[in-house]
């Protein structure tokens, strides 16, 4: 049984979020709020779930009808540097929204901003993925897209138990769908 990962083997159990819905729910809401050039510093493209979140963002772009500007993604690596490092090029290339695909680079996308003096969410609006407890007591509070971690834990929990019992899983695939916690981080143009 796994959690977190996909994986192609017929014989493991997986269990995992639907991270391509979260990637477009996070990008969908920055768009609701007007902004158009919006910046993605993804996790390592080697990563599955960070793939997927990426490919979240380009489908809500698309709908809408805006084109992928390469100039507006960043490849992070999940830490808080590699979101100061991104952000800082994303800013230089004019983006009024960053949609940060985990909240530690989120949290390096704030450091930028305020080391450039900006305001957020005034200036630059930010998104992130994961809903850490740290991201809503952060000034301004993050917006974010909130896996139910405990519930995902417990059904992978309940499928090894049941195997164990020797029991039978019927399905192999267990898929949670991510939500989205809108806070202060992001504002709508034309305010």
């Amino acid at each position: 049984v796994v959690l977190d990962r996909v994986l192609e083997n017929d014989r493991i159990y997986m269990v995992y979020l639907d991270n391509m819905l979260g990637g477009f729910l996070a990008t969908q809401y920055l768009l609701e709020k007007g902004h158009r050039r919006i910046g993605c510093i993804t996790g390592p493209c080697n990563v599955h779930n960070s793939h997927d979140r990426f490919h979240g963002y380009q489908r809500a772009l698309l709908e809408a009808e805006i084109e992928i500007d390469q100039d507006l993604i960043f490849e992070g690596n999940y830490r808080l540097d590699s979101g100061f490092k991104g952000a800082c090029k994303l800013i230089d290339k004019g983006v009024t929204a960053i949609f940060a695909c985990n909240d530690m680079m989120a949290y390096g996308v704030y450091k930028a901003a305020t080391s450039r003096g900006l305001k957020i969410p005034d200036q630059l609006s930010i998104s992130g993925f994961d809903d850490i407890y740290t991201s809503e007591i952060l000034q301004p509070s993050l917006t974010s897209v909130k896996q139910p971690a405990y519930e995902m834990g417990v059904a992978a929990s309940d499928i090894l138990i049941h195997l164990l019992e020797g029991k039978k899983v019927r399905d192999r695939q267990r898929v949670f769908e991510p939500i989205l916690i809108p806070r202060e981080s992001v504002m709508e143009l034309g305010r």
